[in-house]
């Protein structure tokens, strides 16, 4: 049976004998209202109730040491909220290689889209854990429709990958001897470690080191 409500109708704003609905226990979800049987209470008490199933949720994840949680969206939709690797073209805090993410993946705030929020809980963590996370045009959302598939794969290669390969073509072109081992050092590797070899190459990460250098110094000139 479906619920009517009024357009624009929002149960987060809602309260009750003046107090707002988001000072309510959720777990007191049944008592909302009452004996009221408006559509509008079914719908505010289905709020309270998935709130409330969501804090649950999120405390046994915890328990797990999972480290994506879940988060009302809005009062119809479930997201996943975690720290992940920047994405594509982005950068964190002061030139970190991860940041805070709230991911939309079109989970309905229902029981079914609790459980299916839940699993790729799971499997995000599992993939941030093994060193296996990858931004698809899933996770992007909007974002992928700005991207082509190569551009996301390429991102995905890390600042080590590409100073292993640099490395590599330095000493096709120089011998490596003292003189060569220090040139290497002095001039490439100590400035290239201003880089945080962890994450994708990017503008944003290369203005990051830039940063870290003082304007007009030879560190910079490098």
């Amino acid at each position: 049976m479906s619920i009517k409500t009024t357009s624009g109708y929002d149960p987060r704003k809602s309260e009750w004998e003046g107090i707002l609905i988001d000072k309510w226990k959720p777990s007191k979800w049944k008592q909302w209202k009452g004996e009221l049987k408006d559509d509008e209470a079914k719908v505010e008490r289905e709020y309270l109730r998935i709130k409330h199933s969501v804090k649950r949720s999120n405390t046994a994840l915890i328990l797990d040491k999972v480290k994506v949680k879940l988060k009302l969206t809005s009062y119809k939709s479930i997201g996943l909220q975690g720290t992940f690797p920047c994405k594509p073209g982005d950068v964190g805090k002061n030139g970190s290689g991860n940041k805070q993410y709230t991911l939309s993946l079109g989970f309905t705030a229902n029981d079914v889209g609790l459980k299916a929020a839940i699993t790729k809980a799971r499997e995000l963590d599992l993939l941030l854990i093994t060193k296996q996370f990858q931004w698809t045009r899933e996770l992007l959302g909007k974002q992928s429709q700005k991207l082509n598939l190569t551009d996301i794969h390429k991102s995905e290669k890390l600042v080590r990958s590409w100073i292993e390969e640099y490395e590599q073509t330095f000493w096709k072109n120089h011998e490596k001897n003292r003189q060569g081992l220090r040139t290497w050092e002095s001039h490439y590797i100590r400035h290239l470690k201003k880089l945080d070899w962890g994450v994708p190459l990017s503008i944003p990460i290369l203005e990051a080191a830039l940063e870290k250098t003082k304007p007009n110094s030879s560190s910079r000139f490098f």
